[in-house]
């Protein structure tokens, strides 16, 4: 088909509520799973047993690191993590498995 197409996108902005943004990466966070030693287990579980219990394995314990940091270094993750106790410890046990 020819002729002059043109496409228009438009972006309105909404305002979230912080406890909205919370709850959001809680569940982004529950529904996260990786390849573990005993197949599919949940990334949160898998980053603070590793933090807990260090491993030899520096290639699972970077896929850890790396899938955590996706979430992490996000700008909402940011903004909110200290304000739950729940991502306040999945931050932390990720500093602990990064370093």
């Amino acid at each position: 088909m020819k002729g002059d197409w043109k496409c228009t996108y438009f972006l309105n902005e909404k305002d979230v509520d912080e406890k909205e943004i919370v709850t959001a990466i809680e569940s982004l966070i529950a529904r996260k799973y990786v390849e573990g030693n005993e197949g599919l287990v949940k990334l949160s579980s898998e980053i603070k047993r590793t933090s807990t219990y260090p491993t030899d394995n520096k290639e699972y314990k970077a896929a850890l690191v790396k899938e955590a940091q996706q979430i992490v270094e996000s700008d909402w993750f940011k903004q909110v993590y200290n304000q739950s106790k729940e991502l306040a410890e999945f931050y932390s046990n990720y500093k602990i498995l990064k370093n």
